[in-house]
């Protein structure tokens, strides 16, 4: 096909061309630097063919008046580099390290582009490209780093565009069935069984770091960036419950407050995980303690070897090789949580309660998230309706006021 830049077609959306009111006009830029194919921008129109061939003339004009008015000369490289730079004004340390990665592999195919040159076509084979080749690793990428890396891309093509760098989001063009989808395989929950055969092995023996870890997950709904930064000063084992306020990024030395503050709250703990928890905390102690190091309530309940917060990824390592071992494999540490919001809904937990004690801001997220379980708890709160008013026997009667 040959294709000059600067000449187009019009195309009839109906035949006989003759009677034909409604054209597509295409007008070619010539052929992507990347990819080799022909580029080309289309605009629909109603009239007659003179008046079609009329309006394509405008139309390629109307483009190239719109390329003269951008900077040409501006790289991916270039713009990613001021963008990474003043990203790291608005985000987290974690956020930036993740952009930091995905530019990155970004660079390796889009790096000497010229921004005004990066369409759609382009975007959808680089995407191809990190599937099939990888990226810096030098091995092929997931669907779920992939579809990161395009949502990154969307925001550095959408902040050229605000600045006017570029007429418009080349990502936002992209077919939806080109776009890179989120390939990972876990699963949503543990069984009853599975978890219950989980809280076994976890409560046997002496208790350790990382077993108690993946006990606040799933009998308190923890995230991992929560209990790796749960210090002793939030837990009263007189009590029985602990405080999350604070968020192990491993980006500073300090933790950060929870996601947007919501996710502060208290939450109980049954009698067996306070005695757990007791026993880790004498044991801890007296391993520091072997080491010269005095544990104090700053040290992390879920620590490193010299009682500083762990890093967690390091806690991410070490439970994808120990539910393999235990045939948990394809849970990943945040399925606990979905298993103890789970069993919460499963167990007539009022909706409210259940919201607030898994820190979420409204009961929208858990409605949505846990909707499989909603329909049973609504069945089961239906029969104990049902068994009041029919007097069934061993069912006490709920106390309401009567006008």
């Amino acid at each position: 096909m040959s294709v000059v830049k600067g000449q187009g077609s019009v195309i009839p959306c109906t035949k006989p061309e003759k009677t034909c009111r409604k054209w597509i006009l295409q007008a070619y830029l010539g052929r992507n630097k990347l990819t080799g194919k022909p580029e080309k921008k289309q605009r629909r129109f109603q009239g007659t063919k003179t008046e079609a061939k009329r309006a394509l003339r405008e139309f390629i004009a109307e483009l190239e008046a719109c390329e003269a008015d951008f900077d040409q000369s501006v790289t991916f490289a270039d713009y990613a580099k001021r963008w990474l730079e003043r990203r790291q004004r608005d985000v987290r340390k974690g956020t930036l390290r993740k952009d930091g990665n995905r530019v990155g592999n970004l660079l390796m195919y889009l790096g000497s582009a010229r921004m005004c040159d990066i369409d759609a076509d382009m975007i959808a084979h680089v995407m191809d490209m990190l599937a099939a080749k990888g990226g810096v690793s030098g091995k092929p990428l997931s669907g779920s780093t992939r579809q990161g890396a395009f949502m990154t891309l969307n925001l550095v093509m959408g902040d050229a565009v605000r600045e006017k760098l570029i007429p418009e989001n080349p990502c936002k063009l992209v077919e939806r069935k080109r776009r890179p989808k989120n390939d990972t395989r876990e699963k949503d929950s543990l069984t009853l069984d599975e978890a219950r055969m989980l809280q076994a092995l976890l409560m046997e023996g002496e208790p350790d770091r990382h077993r108690v870890g993946v006990l606040l997950a799933l009998n308190c709904g923890l995230s991992r960036e929560e209990f790796t930064g749960l210090r002793w000063r939030d837990v009263d084992l007189s009590s029985r419950c602990l405080r999350v306020q604070n968020a192990n990024t491993a980006d500073d030395d300090e933790l950060m407050t929870t996601k947007n503050g919501y996710r502060q709250r208290i939450v109980p703990l049954t009698a067996e995980v306070a005695g757990r928890l007791s026993s880790w905390k004498a044991l801890q102690a007296q391993k520091l303690g072997e080491k010269g190091i005095r544990a104090d309530d700053q040290t992390p309940v879920v620590s490193n070897p010299v009682g500083e917060l762990m890093h967690p990824e390091a806690f991410g390592k070490w439970w994808r090789r120990y539910r393999a071992k235990i045939g948990l494999d394809g849970y990943g540490l945040h399925q606990l949580r979905h298993t103890y919001a789970t069993i919460l809904c499963a167990s007539g937990t009022d909706i409210i309660t259940a919201s607030k004690l898994m820190g979420h801001c409204d009961t929208t997220t858990l409605a949505r998230v846990y909707a499989h379980v909603i329909p049973e708890y609504a069945r089961r709160a239906a029969a104990n309706v049902g068994s009041v008013l029919n007097g069934d026997a061993g069912v006490e009667p709920v106390p309401f006021l009567v006008g």
